[in-house]
């Protein structure tokens, strides 16, 4: 949309190495995490491409108190079958015990209830 300092990259996380690992300012996920499952190594390889001061924003879905892992358990449970296959649905706080190679500074929760609509 006619911004000319910022590159989005999509890519398969589990084999993304970024083009200038070391130079990125800001670096946004967007409703990644839960696809995920090692938060250590993931947040340890995020902060090495980015620079001294950077940023990283994290967009997840998150159980407001337990962290639970997406197994299939019937035919029936599709979010967990073709959705968030081999993910985790984080706690609220899960990300916080993360914090070896990035600080978070802001954590907020909204209720989703505008996914509703």
């Amino acid at each position: 949309r006619g911004l000319k300092n910022v590159d989005v990259l999509t890519a398969n996380m589990l084999e993304f190495t970024p083009p200038e690992a070391g130079s990125y300012d800001r670096v946004y996920s967007i409703e990644m995490f839960e696809h995920m499952k090692n938060y250590a190594k993931l947040l340890a390889r995020v902060s090495s491409w980015m620079r001294p001061g950077a940023m990283l924003f994290v967009h997840i879905f998150v159980h407001r108190t337990l962290p639970y892992h997406f197994e299939v358990e019937s035919e029936a449970d599709w979010m967990s079958k073709y959705f968030f296959t081999g993910g985790t649905m984080p706690s609220l706080d899960l990300l916080l015990y993360f914090q070896e190679h990035l600080t978070i500074k802001g954590h907020w929760y909204v209720n989703g209830v505008h996914y509703s609509k």
